[in-house]
């Protein structure tokens, strides 16, 4: 005797194969057919309807005997089946699929599949994105029993994407009996850039019509656990590889190591329950991991461009060398370019950069970056010595003679060169071997006011607010959800805010007419709420604080109305009753935790138009209900947090921080702490500091010991009519060829040792110097700590005359009739100024008899404390047209830095000559006087 189980499967096969041996038959417009239960019995009630791209038409039930009839609304359309019994909690029967080319007929038979709903709860937040999935696809594991009937095994909280059944929530799947796995998609925004994630889920559902609900918290972190080990695979990889290639990795190890033990950490926490922390930690793995990574690519493109600005600096070193080895241009030549090949070919060696670029482009832009150096010092000189300015002569035109008075001072000095040397390359080495500042991504957080604010709790604004661009936040439902499930949160409310505006928002009309009130701030909360968060009720004077349909205002703004508790005032044309009246000096000096206003801001302009961020006062600010925020178009401006008792505040900022990418603040007795998520600066050996400054000392000690020793040497260079840009020119000149010489080969040295420290079996634990900026960084380190020193030393010396501060200048005239002024760089006191004229006098008159240009005419006139010298400078040779007009004043009165200025009418070539001749008298002065 056959069962009843076997006859039913032979005539669901036997209906099966009628069915697929009509798919050939013209396309009808009523399709007809039999639903049969899970016991092959006739089904009463079952939804018959044509699906066409994502919605349903008008459903069709299924008889007694279990028979429908159903009008096609398209010939291009499949027919959807669902059945539920209500009585039950979830549906009761698998929604089932028919392609039209195989229901067409009037035979269709389709037996129902007992099943149950899954409802999906709980947060799914992703390692690399700050916000909640916006949007979720169930994709389900059901294998179809017979061909052409497929199981519904898809659905979408975004209906455009695929429609939901009608009664069916969103969040909501139908499953068989059993286990099931289902694929839980989701779109998310990382960057800015929309991307998908998908991990899978099993579900069980034993009882027909059961509801069971299952939450992703748990299966997400457990995706994300094994999205952070695929990074983690990838940078060790990464590492491997670029070790390979001559990278030095230490402290990329060492980060690597300290983000697997917080990882390790972080799964022990989910292990034991405590997901909220686990995800913490988690995430603050997988950024280290990432940030590693990023660094790794970033060292990768960046080492190939150093690599060329280390060959010109190395060149330029090179010849420094050979410039220092002899006076002979061919010597000089040949131990550049010899010193130049060995630099080189350490730099090959040890720079992984150098392993990057094509050995044959290596070499060739070698050989070009030394030609380079040599065509420059080779031509600089020729094309310098052509300019020549009507203020005097430049530097420039003394390049060379500067240069080679500065090697022949080195080599006669060459104890202190061979110091100065040592110090200038240990510095450089160490700079490039011991020390390192890279970009670092995560939780950043710093005191920002030690002020107390007027309550204790976190602050939330959003990433792009500032106090200058007040932006508001957007949330979405999945967040309020969230911040409200914060164990740590007693309460949590929201404020909004009218938005700044150089107009009021609205109006309230006063008894008094045609008066009216103009509001320009408006503000609305959840009563209940914010009072927990703020201490807003002792700040009122008078009623309580504004419900739905309320409103509350200032006392001040109270006396303009004439309005008391419980009257009721017009707004936008929508009756209010008056809740509550504020204290209007209590209110202003209201803060939030990060110790902003209160109150909100307008824009204020000001006697010259300008536009300007203010706080509203307190008589000018409306408070509502926070069901008045669309009405009034307000911006959420900010979230408080107030936490429950023994909550770390730092701890739960930090986490919102991190877990969301919102700005928060922590609002304490003893000031407030901001905590925002992005780049920040890491640094190793900034020890370093103490070296280089004992550095920068002995170069300042040694040079003023320089310019002591050599006084008589700059005296002479001085009445020759050197400026002092000249002077430190020279002392320049000798600072930069120890910098280059000494940075050159402590630059080799430094990126040797890390080279040479696995050997030896010890780590620096900073990052490789391989970037363009590091190598220009490395040069300045190189040639700074001298050229500093220098400067320093030559700008704070005085050896000839307190002038040395000011530049040789001679301003031009601003009208046609008007001299030129040449500044007398001497600095006098009220008892010197006759003996200073009486000396001027004396030198200008023994110029009459000058071969060449004579001075004539020299007369002094007393004015009270001026001073005035006229006389005429012209040439006597018979071809030579020269003549100027002067008067050399000195007036004490006029508070000048230098009191004695040369006015001389003539042509400017012809003053800047005639100034030289009385800078020179003036130095002669100045020599007499020490």
């Amino acid at each position: 005797m056959l069962s009843k189980g076997f006859l039913c499967l032979i005539l669901v096969i036997t209906l099966t194969t009628q069915l697929n041996t009509t798919t050939t038959a013209q396309p009808v417009t009523t399709i007809t057919g039999t639903i049969l239960a899970p016991d092959c019995s006739p089904y009463a009630g079952a939804n018959i309807a044509c699906r066409q791209h994502n919605g349903i038409g008008t459903p069709v039930k299924s008889d007694e005997y279990g028979r429908f009839t159903l009008t096609l609304e398209s010939q291009h359309c499949n027919i959807i089946i669902y059945a539920d019994e209500p009585v039950t909690p979830g549906y009761d029967y698998l929604p089932v699929e028919i392609y039209q080319r195989l229901a067409t007929g009037n035979n269709l038979t389709v037996k129902l599949v007992e099943a149950g709903t899954v409802e999906f709860t709980g947060f799914v937040q992703y390692v690399d994105s700050e916000g909640f999935p916006t949007d979720y696809v169930y994709v389900l594991d059901v294998a179809d029993p017979v061909p052409g009937i497929s199981t519904l095994d898809t659905y979408s909280t975004d209906h455009a994407r695929c429609f939901q059944l009608p009664g069916n929530e969103d969040h909501c799947i139908i499953v068989p009996l059993g286990s099931t796995n289902v694929l839980i998609e989701s779109k998310t925004s990382s960057l800015g850039v929309d991307v998908y994630r998908g991990f899978p889920v099993t579900v069980e559902v034993q009882i027909p019509g059961e509801r069971n609900v299952v939450d992703l918290t748990v299966p997400a972190i457990n995706y994300n656990i094994q999205r952070v080990e695929a990074v983690l695979a990838d940078v060790e990889l990464f590492l491997d590889e670029m070790e390979a290639k001559g990278f030095y990795l230490a402290k990329e190890h060492g980060d690597l190591e300290a983000a697997e033990a917080s990882l390790r950490d972080s799964m022990i926490l989910i292990n034991d329950g405590s997901s909220v922390e686990g995800y913490v930690g988690l995430k603050s793995s997988y950024l280290k991991i990432r940030q590693i990574q990023l660094n790794l690519q970033m060292f990768e493109a960046d080492s190939v461009p150093s690599v060329y600005i280390l060959l010109l600096f190395l060149a330029v070193s090179s010849a420094s060398y050979g410039f220092f080895s002899s006076e002979k241009n061919y010597l000089q030549f040949t131990v550049g370019s010899l010193t130049y090949a060995v630099a080189t070919l350490v730099l090959k060696t040890v720079y992984p950069g150098s392993n990057l670029v094509d050995t044959s482009t290596y070499w060739l832009s070698a050989a070009a970056s030394l030609l380079l150096v040599y065509l420059v010092a080779f031509l600089a000189p020729i094309m310098l010595g052509r300019r020549r300015s009507s203020r005097g002569v430049g530097l420039g035109v003394l390049l060379a003679p500067v240069f080679s008075i500065a090697k022949r001072s080195l080599k006669r000095r060459q104890l202190r060169f061979i110091l100065m040397f040592i110090s200038v390359l240990v510095l450089t080495s160490g700079f490039v071997s011991l020390t390192s500042f890279s970009g670092e991504y995560g939780v950043s957080g710093k005191m920002i006011h030690r002020v107390a604010s007027s309550g204790v709790g976190v602050l939330i604004r959003s990433s792009k607010w500032s106090v200058v661009n007040t932006l508001g936040l957007e949330l979405s439902q999945t967040e309020v959800a969230w911040l409200g499930s914060l164990e740590e949160a007693e309460a949590v409310s929201y404020k909004y805010c009218s938005t700044a505006n150089t107009n009021h928002v609205c109006t309230i009309s006063s008894p008094y007419e045609p008066y009216f009130k103009a509001f320009k701030g408006v503000i609305a909360f959840n009563s209940s709420l914010e009072q927990q968060v703020m201490p807003l009720n002792e700040t009122l004077v008078e009623g309580r604080l504004p419900v739905i349909g309320e409103v509350a205002f200032s006392s001040k703004a109270k006396h303009f109305l004439q309005v008391d508790v419980g009257e009721t005032v017009t707004i936008r044309g929508k009756d209010y009753v008056v809740s509550g009246i504020f204290d209007d000096d209590t209110l202003e000096k209201l803060r939030e935790y990060d110790y902003t206003d209160y109150l909100p801001e307008y824009l204020w302009r000001d006697a010259n138009d300008y536009v300007l961020n203010v706080t509203v006062p307190a008589e000018s600010t409306l408070f509502f209900d926070i069901s008045e925020a669309q009405r009034f178009n307000l911006l959420l401006m900010r979230i408080a947090v107030k936490p429950k008792e023994d909550t770390d505040l730092n701890q739960l900022a930090e986490r919102i921080a991190l877990e969301r990418g919102y700005h928060t603040w922590t609002g304490t007795q003893t000031g407030s702490t901001m905590y925002w998520q992005g780049t920040y600066y890491a640094g190793k050996g900034a020890a370093l500091i103490i070296p280089y400054t004992i550095v920068m000392l002995n170069m300042i000690t040694t040079i003023l010991n320089a310019l002591h020793e050599r006084r008589n040497e700059i005296t002479v260079l001085s009445s020759i009519g050197l400026n002092p840009s000249h002077i430190m020119g020279l002392y320049t000149a000798e600072a930069a060829v120890t910098g280059f010489m000494a940075g050159g080969l402590g630059y080799l040295v430094g990126i040797t040792l890390y080279w040479v420290a696995p050997l030896l079996g010890f780590s620096f634990m900073v990052e490789q110097k391989v970037s363009g900026l590091w190598s220009l960084a490395t040069v300045g380190i190189a040639v700074s700590s001298v050229v500093a020193g220098a400067y320093v030393a030559l700008r704070s010396s005085v050896v000839v005359t307190p002038s040395l501060l000011s530049r040789w200048r001679i301003l031009k005239p601003e009208g046609f009739l008007e001299p030129y002024v040449t500044v007398v760089p001497v600095k006098l006191s009220p008892e010197s100024v006759d003996g200073f004229a009486g000396f001027m006098v004396k030198r200008l008159e023994a110029e009459k008899v000058n071969p060449l240009r004579v001075t004539s005419l020299v007369k002094l006139t007393a004015e009270g404390e001026r001073r005035v010298i006229r006389f005429y400078h012209k040439a006597l040779i018979f071809n030579e047209y020269f003549y100027t007009s002067n008067r050399l004043v000195v007036d004490l009165g006029a508070g000048w830095e230098f009191p004695v200025r040369l006015l001389s009418f003539g042509d400017s070539e012809w003053c800047v000559e005639t100034g030289s001749l009385v800078r020179l008298f003036a130095m002669e002065w100045s020599n007499q006087q020490k």
